[in-house]
């Protein structure tokens, strides 16, 4: 197995490859850098899509690049969200806000609280300014919004370091 070790002060975007391609890092606030163990052998990334609806789950799987080497998990609620997340299921999760059992806010909080390193990007048609900043302020890395485009999605995740 060949490893490398990378120092960087983009702790965003080396977010994206850990998930791909990292089997140890370490963060140092102090210093500011990930020190980041990696193995160029990697495994598809498990991709949750978190939607009430299928219709829009299935816009979402459609806009998803045919490159990007993934699996792809789906589920109805923010319950079924999170089981997701706990079964290794959803390094990237593409979440909706309104959604039964447990919302898109409430599943943020959640992960949150876990100190939960999935990289969530929020996909809705609530487009408030207000809900925006409260989903960024929860660890959401993006905010896209309903009806989703491909290429939009694509440049949010080449933004993120997922592509």
């Amino acid at each position: 197995m060949h490893k490398k070790t990378i120092k960087t002060q983009h702790k965003k975007r080396i977010l994206g490859y850990f998930f791909a391609k990292i089997t140890n890092y370490f963060y140092s606030k102090t210093e500011g850098y990930v020190l980041i163990l990696y193995s160029e052998d990697c495994m598809p990334i498990p991709v949750t899509i978190a939607d009430d609806s299928a219709l829009s789950r299935k816009t979402i799987k459609r806009a998803l690049p045919e490159d990007w080497d993934i699996t792809i998990h789906e589920a109805k609620n923010g319950v079924e969200a999170l089981d997701a997340v706990h079964a290794g299921l959803a390094e990237v999760l593409f979440l909706d806000l309104q959604m039964p059992q447990m919302d898109g806010f409430e599943v943020l909080k959640e992960l949150q609280q876990e100190h939960q390193k999935t990289i969530v990007i929020v996909i809705s048609a609530d487009i408030q300014p207000a809900a925006q900043a409260l989903v960024s302020s929860m660890g959401a890395f993006r905010f896209l919004q309903k009806p989703l485009k491909a290429a939009q999605l694509r440049e949010t995740l080449l933004d993120v370091g997922l592509l």
